[in-house]
């Protein structure tokens, strides 16, 4: 008889797009239904693979993806449920599935996620013995290295601890400001002296786990900040015997020999001697470069995008100077090894990979969190599955990581999945409803990052409170308005904190630091609030900001910064502010530039700026205009700016009216002297 023909045979219909994630749901109630038993990496990749057979075995017997879209999200809630977000339109309905997984995650409770802003009185400084050791080290211990910082890091913090809270706070900020320079190779991370991997790693895992005692007897939210923070800027510290013993195994499994000049033995002289973070990117270049067949172009890419440039490379204690070898008889196998030395090399450097986090957690990771945790793992490649994951893993290890070291490190690693989905996510929105399901996800993850976010949680809970579909009126696109503009003022009001807590701290610390160039000193603080979980919320705000306001039927006005009002002054058209930001122009100066990038900087003597672009809350000329005092605002409406641009080179009163509306009032003929453009040198 003729044999049955095989399974494979059979066409199974085709998931759509939020396929991924019905399948991790999928699996994971069918492990909870299993009793949750524990499980290796191999049984969660099992149990994935299961869920996505039982999922074809349903759409075989003709049930629709809606309905096992409804039956899996539906009914209670299954702890670690996640969904999927699109940035095009969705049939009719879904959105209301979407906000019955939001309310299905209301088992926490955003009031106990409030942090206040603390009275911080006066000008508290730093406890200078503290300042003094770190300078002294880092200008002028002629030997110096991660290894010493991380030392140094930890007998310090032991002194704070002990401090009165106000002395307390004011010397995190600079420790933070310190391991964020550290961080960033701002600073050193190897001065004449030869580090092992294994002295390396003790010295890390002795000031993680000093900083986790920290944050646990941290009397403030501002405090676990810092504390968070600096974790953020270290390494975990791993088993750096491996670094030093694995690379060898490979060289010695693939024949490659350790011949002075080429480019494997210099790597392999550098890892031995002192290893850093840069050992990440080196091995994803050579990765990259196996990959592509050995490609020179594809190495170097990857070492651009890692930070890394030849002259860094060539300024190594053990220089790396030649291009990267390629093995074509063995590729294959040395693609495999380094994928495993890559991982050894992220347990030691890179203790916010989510990978190495969850590891490094395991059975610490609460239960409820587990299918959360297990899902924004798996779907990283998916990132509207991984965003809603990682936010849903976030709110249930937001108390049972206070302390924690290896949970603060999977907090640290899902914030940055966030991160990484919102970059690629944000850009896609063009409507109100993409944005309606990307905006709560984004604003529960920034309420859970933010030091002081008493006013950012109330708009999570005025949002969650929406009408279901309620861009489809203009009443409900009005209460949605309503809330975007109090995030907005929020957020200004987040950067304006942070910048005002830590940019005195950063140039107090960094223009005594003989190493660090005076542009990161200027845009240290600019950059810790553009690096935070603040800035997706900001750039969707400002990429949904047009739809919304259409369908609330709005104004032509949207203020960025609302600066001083009545000005006085002349009215100057620009094309473009990057042409003229270095320009000064006399006092009051009312500007109408037709291109606004949001990298520019405000023009001296520039007291009200008005542009039809719309650059976010936190771009750094919002930023500058905030701090200097300067009306910005959007005009929306082209009427309305063609009327202003026929001001040009007259003298007008600008005033901001309580409503955000920006008008203008003829005033009297300039005075002898004073005219439009910049001012005479």
């Amino acid at each position: 008889a003729a044999p049955a023909p095989p399974k494979q045979a059979v066409r199974i219909p085709k998931l759509p797009e939020e396929a991924p994630g019905l399948c991790a749901l999928k699996a994971y109630m069918m492990w909870e239904k299993s009793g949750k038993p524990d499980r290796s990496r191999e049984d969660e990749d099992h149990e994935y693979k299961k869920g996505i057979a039982e999922l074809n075995r349903e759409l075989q017997a003709g049930k629709t993806v809606q309905q096992l879209e409804a039956e899996l999200k539906g009914g209670d809630s299954a702890p670690g449920q996640v969904s999927s977000w699109s940035p095009s339109p969705q049939p009719k309905g879904a959105h209301s599935q979407a906000q019955g997984e939001h309310v299905q995650r209301s088992g926490y409770d955003i009031k106990s996620w409030v942090s206040e802003a603390e009275e911080f009185v006066g000008n508290e400084h730093a406890d200078q013995a503290v300042v003094d050791k770190i300078l002294t080290a880092e200008n002028d211990w002629d030997m110096w290295t991660l290894m010493h910082r991380c030392n140094l890091c930890r007998e310090l913090m032991d002194q704070v601890v002990g401090m009165e809270h106000s002395q307390r706070i004011a010397t995190l900020r600079v420790m933070y400001c310190w391991m964020r320079y550290s961080a960033t190779r701002a600073l050193t991370w190897q001065r004449s002296y030869n580090t092992q991997p294994r002295q390396l790693t003790g010295a890390q895992d002795g000031l993680s786990q000093c900083l986790a005692s920290a944050h646990h007897k941290a009397k403030s939210a501002e405090e676990r900040w810092y504390i968070r923070g600096m974790l953020g800027c270290s390494g975990r510290g791993g088993n750096g015997q491996a670094i030093r013993d694995d690379i060898l195994h490979i060289m010695h499994r693939h024949n490659i020999k350790e011949q002075h000049g080429t480019w494997m033995e210099q790597w392999h002289q550098k890892l031995h001697n002192n290893t850093t973070p840069d050992d990440v990117v080196i091995c994803e270049a050579y990765l990259a470069f196996l990959r592509s067949n050995g490609d020179n172009g594809a190495f170097w890419q990857q070492i651009h995008n890692g930070g890394i440039d030849r002259e860094r490379l060539a300024g190594f204690a053990r220089p790396i100077t030649t291009e990267p070898q390629d093995y074509p008889h063995c590729r294959g196998g040395l693609i495999k090894d380094f994928e495993d030395y890559l991982n050894v090399l992220k347990s030691v450097h890179a203790g916010t990979d989510l990978g190495v986090a969850v590891d490094a957690a395991g059975g610490s990771i609460p239960g409820d969190a587990r299918g959360a945790v297990d899902s924004a793992r798996r779907n990283r490649g998916h990132p509207p599955s991984a965003l809603q994951a990682a936010v849903e893993a976030r709110t249930k290890l937001h108390h049972a990581s206070v302390g924690h070291r290896e949970l603060l490190y999977l907090d640290l690693a899902l914030e940055d999945v966030v991160r990484t989905a919102a970059e690629q996510l944000v850009p896609l929105v063009n409507d109100c409803q993409g944005a309606s399901d990307l905006f709560l996800p984004l604003l529960e993850n920034l309420c859970l990052s933010a030091p002081a976010n008493a006013e950012l949680c109330q708009c999570l809970m005025d949002w969650r409170k929406l009408p279901g579909e309620w861009w489809t009126n203009k009443q409900g696109a009005l209460r949605a308005v309503a809330v975007v503009d109090r995030v907005r003022r929020a957020l200004g009001s987040l950067s304006d904190t942070l910048t005002g807590n830590l940019q005195h701290a950063a140039e107090s610390l960094g223009t005594s630091l003989k190493e660090v160039d005076d542009w990161k000193v200027n845009l240290f603080s600019e950059e810790v609030v553009r690096g935070s979980a603040a800035f997706s919320v900001s750039l969707l705000c400002t990429r949904m900001d047009p739809a919304l306001r259409q369908v609330a039927e709005m104004g032509a006005w949207q203020i960025i910064s609302p600066g001083r009002s009545p000005v006085t002054g002349n009215v100057v058209v620009v094309p473009d502010l990057r042409d003229v930001q270095l320009e000064v122009y006399p006092p009051d100066t009312v500007m109408i530039s037709n291109n606004v990038g949001g990298d520019e900087e405000c023009p001296e003597g520039v007291a009200v700026l008005i542009t039809p672009n719309a650059p976010d809350v936190l771009s750094h000329v919002s930023v500058r205009a905030r701090n200097c005092n300067v009306l910005f605002a959007t005009c929306y409406d082209a009427a309305t700016l063609e009327d202003w641009r026929q001001l040009e080179n007259k003298l007008v009163t600008v005033e901001l009216s309580s409503a955000g509306d920006v008008s203008y009032t003829m005033a009297a003929a300039p005075a002898e002297g004073v005219a439009a453009g910049p001012a005479a040198d």
